[in-house]
């Protein structure tokens, strides 16, 4: 297996988040989880042996081989985030994990996705950058790109307007590529849950 990808710098908005990430999930008890933007699974990879069926979703091929998501995740999917009918996809699923990746899209896109995980899904956890955030490509990966910069307020509206309350939501400052904290660099880790 090549994992090529491995040594290199996956970028992430706040490593600080993940320890109530993992308090969350571990409250919510879920069965079954989808991850959209797998990214590198580092993320995800302390819950690979919980008792929760975790499916991957990633649109860039390289990263799924590169990274090793096969392993890390019980089962991996090539499709673009736009693309996930939720309903189809698991009938029981209890968390979806936006996790650094609807500032990848379009708001209006985001809007949309969330609005149809939420007509079959329990509960939504996003972690997103605030404000300007800007990036570009990485690792020659087009969709590493931020389209969409995000306030608290953007982020309420939109859980509103989906009809699914946010119950948790936190502020932390970001650490980008691992090393330093920019002054005004934020990211929020929000809950929703109906």
């Amino acid at each position: 297996m090549s994992y090529f990808l491995k040594d290199l710098a996956m970028p992430t908005s706040a490593p600080l988040k993940n320890e109530d990430l993992y308090e969350w999930v571990q409250e919510l008890s879920p069965k079954d989880i989808i991850d959209l933007g797998a990214g590198d699974g580092q993320t995800m990879r302390p819950l690979n042996n919980a008792a929760a069926h975790i499916t991957g979703v990633e649109g860039y091929a390289p990263y799924i081989r590169n990274y090793g998501l096969t392993d890390i995740y019980d089962d991996t999917l090539h499709r673009d985030i736009r693309d996930v009918e939720f309903n189809q996809l698991l009938k029981r699923v209890n968390l979806l994990t936006c996790l650094d990746v609807l500032e990848h899209i379009p708001a209006c896109e985001a809007e949309v996705i969330l609005g149809r995980a939420a007509q079959s899904i329990e509960s939504i956890i996003v972690s997103i950058p605030l404000d300007e955030y800007p990036q570009g490509p990485v690792h020659g990966n087009q969709l590493e790109c931020h389209r969409a910069s995000w306030s608290e307020s953007d982020i309420i509206k939109v859980f509103e307007k989906v009809g699914l309350p946010i119950r948790e939501f936190k502020i932390f400052p970001t650490n980008r590529a691992g090393d330093s904290t920019r002054p005004g660099d934020r990211v929020c880790l929000a809950l929703a849950k109906k």
